[in-house]
């Protein structure tokens, strides 16, 4: 990589980005397109929001990716919202058009293919979704496209569950709303085929979901044999085998009933996505 005068600037801004492969990936991909660019990590720690994006049409940042916990809460900084991030109030990108910020959403759609490289049955499948942030709006939207049969939505806080049902159909749309301290959770989530981690826990590749305190539960921490599964830094999956009930790990599509790792599926469009909007 050669860092000139020209050399145009992307990043990805969420809390923490530790995890984070998105460097690797755009940087990689920027030097096989010929693309005077560089992709860098950019913390933002809750509560400085707002200074960071105001930082980017400062510094004449191109475009950024955004991740947890800032995919909500960004968008009401951003000067234009189209689409379905306008729709779901949730944006994973924003293109800077000569110091216009404007959002975009991929994850709706890189979450569809990845459903459909996973082989994941979903139609009339039961769901749970674990977290209600800007990510599990994205996942829950793909969900209801792909004809899900019901979708259980978890969070530690209720009112951001029902906030997060409510922008999405609620009852009507099929989605009921619980927290973790519900004293049906277990049962609820042992009758859930595929079952989605759309929280920040689990980040770290020595951390399955489950250790989060939000979600302490026997059904999370001995999950059924057969239905259950966490997602991995490395993005390979860790699911319960049929029958045996022994966890291995394996690639998407392995399994007949997995979790799929949002953090992971966006990467899939996000380059694409910038390019597009960086070159408009």
């Amino acid at each position: 990589m050669n860092i000139d005068g020209r050399t145009e600037i992307y990043g990805i801004i969420g809390w923490p980005l530790g995890h984070t492969r998105s460097p690797a990936l755009h940087n990689a991909a920027f030097g096989q397109m010929g693309m005077n660019a560089a992709y860098v990590p950019m913390p933002v720690a809750p509560g400085g929001l707002r200074a960071a994006v105001e930082g980017v049409r400062a510094l004449g940042i191109k475009g950024l990716n955004v991740t947890v916990p800032h995919k909500v809460e960004v968008a009401q900084y951003l000067d234009r919202v189209e689409g379905v991030a306008a729709e779901l109030g949730a944006v994973n990108v924003i293109a800077n058009r000569d110091g216009e910020l404007v959002g975009h959403n991929t994850d709706v759609e890189g979450f569809r293919l990845s459903m459909e490289k996973s082989g994941a049955k979903v139609e009339g499948a039961e769901v749970a979704v674990l977290g209600a942030g800007g990510a599990a709006r994205s996942v829950i939207r793909a969900l209801l496209d792909a004809g899900a049969g019901r979708i259980h939505l978890f969070n530690r806080t209720l009112s951001n569950a029902q906030q997060t049902a409510g922008a999405l159909g609620g009852a009507d749309a099929g989605i009921d709303v619980r927290a973790f301290s519900d004293a049906e959770v277990d049962t609820t989530i042992a009758d859930c085929s595929i079952i989605i981690n759309a929280t920040s826990a689990g980040l770290r590749a020595d951390e399955p979901p489950h250790t989060s305190q939000r979600q302490r539960t026997p059904a999370l921490k001995n999950p059924p044999a057969g239905n259950f599964a966490w997602g991995v830094s490395d993005r390979r999956l860790c699911f319960t085998a049929p029958r045996t009930g022994e966890p291995r790990a394996g690639p998407r599509g392995s399994s007949p009933s997995l979790l799929l790792r949002l953090d992971g599926c966006e990467l899939d469009l996000n380059l694409v996505a910038l390019a597009q909007v960086g070159d408009e």
